[in-house]
């Protein structure tokens, strides 16, 4: 019953044809709609260097095969981010994964469809009214989001990790409670507190530099 199903090449790299074979044999097994999760491969051949970047007509031939219908870019190298979107956008979307809505409006021009959301899992509209914008051409609304929520929580990602963070900020509109998802344990009651301190701040900033009333409570 699920929409799409992530599928990632989790075996060394030897040569393309073995790569492109495995997902072909997927694609042939699966009704279900599926996404190729492109992150560097570990390099079978040798130990340098250590990773590969999937070969760009690799990518493009996995593209075209039935079931795959997106993939999640994150190799995170700019230059190599462009050639996948320019090689691949008519075959399938393409979510950039790395850098939130900053990092994908440098990507759009280059025809990327989407992107791996990150402070908008804990209020969704704003990715809405970031998109939004983008289409009207309202930069200046895109830059006070980056200025005023996004840069300011990837600050405190860099500090205690996406994870930890996004758990304690979805605690705080209570999607979630700090201590679920076990074994992973939650931050230090003073760093939580940081973290809602953190979000406090940011609903007054979304309400006073925005008027958009971000983060509410889920009731």
């Amino acid at each position: 019953g699920v929409d799409i199903i992530s599928v990632i090449f989790g075996e060394k790299y030897y040569f393309d044809k073995q790569v492109y074979s495995h997902f072909l044999e997927v694609s042939k097994k699966t009704k279900s709609k599926l996404l190729l999760h492109l992150q560097p491969m570990t390099n079978g051949l040798s130990h340098s260097p250590p990773v590969l970047n999937y070969n760009l007509n690799l990518i493009k031939n996995i593209s075209k095969l039935k079931s795959f219908v997106a993939v999640k870019e994150d190799a995170k190298q700019h230059k190599f981010t462009i050639k996948v979107i320019k090689k691949t956008k008519n075959n399938w979307s393409i979510i950039r994964s790395g850098g939130g809505m900053e990092g994908f409006i440098k990507y759009y021009p280059h025809g990327c469809q989407s992107w791996l959301a990150g402070i908008e899992c804990i209020d969704p509209k704003i990715a809405f009214d970031f998109y939004e914008a983008i289409l009207k051409k309202d930069y200046k609304f895109c830059e006070l989001i980056f200025k005023y929520i996004e840069r300011p929580f990837f600050k405190l990602v860099s500090k205690y990790g996406w994870h930890l963070t996004i758990k304690s900020c979805l605690s705080f509109v209570k999607l979630m409670s700090s201590d679920e998802r076990m074994p992973m344990k939650k931050l230090p009651k003073q760093q939580e507190k940081e973290i809602f301190n953190f979000m406090k701040k940011i609903r007054i900033l979304s309400q006073n530099k925005l008027q958009k009333s971000y983060f509410p409570l889920v009731k």
